[in-house]
């Protein structure tokens, strides 16, 4: 289903950082944007303090904490993509667009926007190189906890872990960005996927799901999304069940048929999708 803004609605102004991150998700709500042949305007606020002086009918802010509401024509939108409570003082800022969309389930006074990914983007791409597991993510302790338990039991080796700050792991360890990342996601038999918090979904749920078979921890959103079945034969909550589920579907002819089932699951939760559902919340479809 394709979602276009009314005729009377030539433009949209993103407010995200896609000069100064360029692995920004900016870039795929851009692409969404496009897709649906809407008008676009990008502000990257983390360099350019004040908005482009140009007229637009929605002001589209993907996180935005530095950004002054109050500064944008309304309607103006926030996709906020952690717990606001992470966050002090951040409610008051969020209170003032008409809209907030967050990955948070259950969050009072917002739109409940598990995103995202793009399937032009992610998608199995052939590669020679071939994986048994494979980890994309930035280091914190609670991803360490997982990752030092497969590593312990063999399954997963340090040159098949990637991210940002795991340097006391490794200093071999890098991050991966845009087709390399997608190249890596698809070479591997299993992709695992940690959040940072428990506390709802990240967008590697779904880009990682589209390249390959995922094993997930279970946050809150993952059995919504997955479904209650699928989600207790993916999903884990500790290292230990981490370790016995690798080692079993590393060999087991299940895990190709779980993927279609996670891939048929994902496939309302494109950018296009998120796009649709704020348009059409503030019926402007």
């Amino acid at each position: 289903m394709a979602w276009r803004m009314a005729p009377t609605a030539p433009k949209v102004l993103l407010a995200a950082p896609g000069i100064s991150a360029h692995h920004d998700a900016g870039l795929y709500w851009l692409a969404a944007l496009s897709r649906q042949g809407i008008s676009t305007v990008v502000w990257d606020y983390r360099v350019e303090p004040q908005p482009p002086a140009t007229d637009y009918s929605l002001a589209l802010v993907l996180k935005g904490e530095t950004v002054d509401p109050e500064i944008l024509k309304r309607p103006r939108v926030v996709y906020w993509p952690d717990d606001p409570s992470r966050t002090p003082g951040i409610w008051e800022q969020l209170k003032k667009y008409d809209l907030v969309a967050c990955p948070v389930p259950n969050l009072k006074d917002a739109l409940w926007l598990p995103t995202s990914y793009d399937p032009l983007v992610h998608r199995p791409l052939p590669t020679m190189i071939k994986r048994s597991v494979v980890f994309c993510g930035t280091w914190t302790d609670r991803k360490q906890r997982f990752m030092q338990a497969l590593m312990e039991a063999g399954l997963l080796l340090s040159r098949n872990l990637y991210g940002n700050g795991w340097e006391e792991v490794s200093a071999w360890i890098r991050p991966v960005y845009a087709t390399e990342y997608v190249l890596v996601l698809s070479s591997a038999s299993i992709s695992v996927n940690v959040h940072r918090a428990d506390i709802g979904v990240n967008r590697r749920l779904f880009e990682s799901i589209a390249c390959t078979f995922t094993l997930t921890d279970l946050v809150p959103g993952v059995r919504e999304i997955l479904g209650a079945e699928l989600a207790e034969k993916v999903g884990f909550s500790t290292p230990e069940e981490l370790v016995k589920k690798v080692e079993h579907y590393l060999s087991s002819p299940e895990r190709d048929a779980l993927w279609e089932q996670e891939k048929r699951a994902i496939a309302p939760y494109t950018y296009d999708a998120a796009l649709g559902c704020i348009l059409e919340k503030l019926s402007l479809t």
